[in-house]
């Protein structure tokens, strides 16, 4: 929904209009005439698409396709899904690429094929919802080859909402052979057709089976959303293919089908449209329709959500007392990029925590910085036995007494963090009669130094009701977090096993510091109630009835406003300055704290994990009193 400051909704009709003005649009990418960019095969193409930011000029990265091996003239498949609105000029860019490594996150390491840009409002007021647009070069000289352009095909279509998911088995029998010596590597592509009658448009693809004119296909679930957009009359055309090595694939064979005949036939004759000839069948021995619920039909039938957040105290944050460090609460803002990151991100989950009690968690510290270090990668933020705060302004309160009483340490470890929240998962029963849910939100600087223990904690959490959102604050690297969100290569343990389903969602907080809150929001909770609902429907639980609900009368159910966190300022995503006075109360508070004693240049560093200019000195014993909390069992 379209965000509208509550100063600018004057009354109850403008708020219906402004939550009219926005429509979720699925959209679907292909490539034709590709320059080949590979000596001895074609391209391996993926496209990354950016939003332009129009108060900056820059472009913020909203998705990105699959890469497509060998082929000159790709039909993506991933599925790409974007808000339009109708009140904003949205300029779209599509940045084509020849991969070159696995890594699709590092763009350098990739070819650079072309890119075009275009107005969302005017894809989808065109005929037919699809624009044609030739490719650029860097140069922005327009890409030709064979003296024929290089193009790029864009068709949208608006999302019907069907949460349904349609369970399918593929065969195929009498494939021939694709030459003398072997059989064909098949694999099928499924498209649907476009909503004006005038082409196709990719929504899934098998995997590649190796010589065999028999092929057996393991089940696949297709989101009928997906499949068809909820029309089970919609035409879908499936297309078999040879994988042909380091060459463009082969068409074996299509048939065009319907969801509904799907459910109704076992079989369908593969035939090639050019010479009409029978060329095998494809086979259907499996298929059902798996009624799934959505997110707030479990919320409001009374799921309990718990929300945690972990935030990084490691060294590589730099220095508190330097304004380059991302813990900075200096002056002029008085207010570091985690407290901002934890205010923003934070605000955006924070509705769905069912008791407002958030339970906080900080890593990487030294805890007893004045006497026998004791490095602690998960312990309470309150230092204390107690491990909740009273919502996000909590969390905020907590942090800013804690950053005075510990020592930016390390290394990074995210795995304790992970396994205590899979604890807490593991310890909440899921049944008919109650359901459960927790989110971590981990706020980092994006270094990690247990990726392998990190990626064992996540793959074996995934059959857990949790989902982990991680903020990226600063400008590291962050192609670390990009592997851990997993949206390309799904993770697999130490020991082979392989993800469960997708639980990790990864936010680089600084490519939203000029956009709208609700970019951020989007961004954030974009991938959380489809996990939410795919752990659900995994374990074959609905949503709770009404009647598990206590009852109880209405005045109880009061509302007080909003949190006390959306006030005028922060309304518009402006983050409130601190007045004078303000700033002469936090001089005081910060004059009246221990001071924690800095070494200079030249001295013995008692922390590796600082520079060698600003090293915290283990001193004087603390004024506040020895910890009582308990770090969790390592």
């Amino acid at each position: 929904m379209a965000f509208m400051p509550p100063q600018q909704a004057a009354n109850p009709a403008d708020l219906a209009v402004g939550a009219a003005l926005s429509e979720k649009l699925e959209i679907f990418i292909s490539c034709r005439n590709l320059p080949k960019m590979d000596v001895n095969s074609p391209s391996d193409p993926f496209v990354i698409i950016s939003q332009k930011n129009e108060q900056t000029g820059g472009y913020l990265q909203l998705s990105r396709t699959e890469a497509v091996d060998d082929n000159n003239n790709p039909d993506f498949t991933k599925q790409i899904l974007m808000e339009y609105r109708f009140e904003e000029v949205q300029v779209i860019r599509l940045d084509v690429y020849d991969a070159d490594s696995k890594d699709l996150n590092d763009l350098s390491k990739h070819d650079y094929i072309g890119h075009c840009e275009f107005v969302l409002g005017d894809l989808v007021t065109s005929s037919g919802a699809k624009l044609a647009m030739k490719l650029k070069n860097r140069k922005n000289n327009e890409l030709v080859v064979n003296k024929r352009p290089s193009v790029a095909i864009v068709r949208s279509e608006e999302v019907k909402q069907d949460n349904d998911e349609f369970v399918v088995q593929f065969k195929a029998t009498g494939l021939p052979k694709q030459s003398w010596m072997g059989k064909a590597n098949p694999f099928l592509q499924l498209f649907r057709k476009a909503n004006d009658g005038d082409g196709w448009m990719s929504v899934a693809r098998t995997d590649t089976l190796k010589k065999t004119t028999d092929p057996v296909w393991p089940r696949t679930t297709l989101q009928i959303q997906r499949l068809c957009n909820g029309d089970y009359s919609r035409a879908i055309l499936i297309k078999c293919y040879h994988d042909a090595n380091k060459a463009e694939p082969v068409l074996i064979g299509q048939c065009e089908t319907t969801l509904q005949e799907l459910l109704d036939l076992m079989e369908k004759p593969l035939v090639h449209p050019k010479s009409n000839k029978h060329c095998g069948k494809v086979l259907f021995p499996y298929r059902d329709i798996v009624k799934k619920y959505g997110f707030l039909e479990y919320v409001m039938g009374g799921m309990q959500i718990q929300m945690m957040v972990a935030i990084d105290f490691t060294g590589s944050n730099g220095d508190p007392r330097d304004a380059a460090s991302l813990h900075y609460t200096g002056p002029p803002k008085y207010e570091s990029p985690y407290m901002r990151a934890i205010r923003s991100v934070g605000r955006v989950v924070e509705a769905y925590d069912s008791d407002g009690q958030i339970a906080a968690y900080g890593f990487g510290a030294n805890i007893n910085p004045w006497g026998a270090k004791q490095i602690s990668h998960c312990f309470n933020l309150t230092l204390t036995e107690q491990n909740e705060v009273p919502g996000i302004e909590g969390v905020l309160q907590t942090y800013s007494s804690t950053l005075q009483r510990v020592q930016l340490y390390g290394p990074t470890y995210f795995n304790e963090i992970i396994q205590t929240a899979a604890s807490a998962a593991v310890s909440m029963p899921n049944t008919e009669q109650e359901q459960n849910y927790v989110i971590l939100m981990i706020i980092t600087d994006g270094i990690i130094n247990d990726m392998q223990q990190t990626v064992d904690a996540i793959v074996a959490a995934t059959e857990l009701p949790l989902s982990i959102i991680i903020v990226g604050v600063g400008n590291a690297d962050f192609s670390a977090m990009d592997r851990l969100d997993a949206d390309d290569v799904p993770l697999q343990s130490s020991k082979g096993v392989t993800m469960k389903r997708d639980i990790v969602q990864f936010v680089p907080f600084n490519q939203f510091g000029g956009a709208h809150i609700s970019s951020l929001a989007k961004e954030v909770l974009e991938e959380v109630p489809g996990q939410i609902t795919g752990f659900m429907s995994m374990k074959g639980l609905h949503p709770l009835r009404r009647g598990h609900l206590p009852r109880q009368p209405t005045m109880q159910n009061m509302y007080g406003g909003p949190s006390k966190l959306v006030r005028t300022e922060t309304a518009a995503n402006v983050y409130p300055q601190v007045n004078p006075q303000q700033q002469q109360q936090v001089q005081q508070q910060q004059q009246q704290q221990p001071q924690v004693v800095y070494v200079q240049q030249g001295q013995a560093p008692m922390n590796p994990y600082y520079s060698q200019q600003n090293v915290l000195q283990q001193q004087q014993q603390p004024i506040y009193g020895q910890f009582v909390g308990t770090a969790p069992p390592k």
